[in-house]
């Protein structure tokens, strides 16, 4: 059981880590409860925050060495980052409809140590989750990993983690083009784990084949801690060799690890 303790003192701590900033989006402005939340963190992790005395429903704390704040906001993300998001939500169509008329959202911020990325974006959803049982949240926007997420399928995902399986679809966008005949995929989120994303360009594989490969060779990496290089091969089997190169991403943002299926 972890046990530390929360002063509750408003503002974020202050290091020199990168963060990740995720937020949880509610119908109204009085969803959220502290003492809900604190309950249900502990009584499904085991994690026990004091509260120190304060009614404040925003803090900063420290869980396991990772570093978290939080904010309740009564009012809402503004529509222009919801509607930029919401056209590539292949897995909530109904984005837009739904969260049009949202009025507050709580915001999760988490300090991300890169050589244990993974603890910490577990910690997030952990804490996501949290929220999520114990309000009428909507679902969750994370606009630096370009993804909007239902309130079920966060919970319904973060269920399936294993030592071996990443809940990869709350931490990493997969996105699928096609266009002149042939077919792309790319990651977007990599960043954040101290990765360069990766990409798929004019493929013949059908884009379920794509997004397969992609999602397999990103939690291959994140959970080995691999990081690739020009020139390697990648396979499966003795028999199988991808190519990887390492040039100006044509989907992604910077560059990116080019897989040649």
């Amino acid at each position: 059981m972890a046990l530390f303790k929360n002063l509750f003192k408003k503002g974020k701590p202050k290091n020199n880590q990168p963060t990740s900033l995720a937020m949880v989006l509610f119908p109204g402005t009085e969803s959220f409860s502290l003492n809900r939340f604190l309950e249900d963190v502990y009584a499904n992790y085991g994690y026990q925050i004091e509260k120190g005395g304060s009614d404040d429903i925003d803090g900063a704390f420290v869980i396991n060495g990772i570093s978290v704040s939080f904010m309740n906001m009564n009012f809402p993300v503004p529509a222009k980052d919801i509607e930029a998001t919401a056209q590539y939500a292949y897995n909530w169509k109904t984005a837009n409809e739904e969260l049009k008329n949202h009025q507050g959202h709580f915001i999760l911020v988490i300090d991300v140590d890169t050589q244990n990325a993974i603890s910490c974006f577990k910690l997030r959803s952990e804490l996501i989750c949290s929220v999520l049982r114990t309000t009428d949240a909507l679902g969750v926007y994370d606009g630096d990993q370009s993804l909007l997420i239902s309130k079920s399928d966060y919970l319904i995902e973060f269920k399936k983690m294993t030592d071996t399986l990443l809940p990869l679809n709350l931490w990493v966008y997969f996105g699928l083009r096609t266009f002149d005949g042939k077919n792309h995929g790319y990651t977007y989120g990599m960043k954040a784990f101290g990765k360069a994303d990766m990409e798929i360009i004019d493929s013949d594989l059908p884009l379920i084949a794509i997004r397969e490969r992609l999602w397999n060779v990103t939690n291959y990496a994140l959970l080995n801690d691999i990081t690739f290089s020009e020139g390697q091969t990648l396979g499966y089997t003795t028999e199988e060799r991808i190519k990887i190169t390492y040039s100006k991403a044509k989907f992604a943002r910077g560059y990116t690890f080019k897989l040649h299926y």
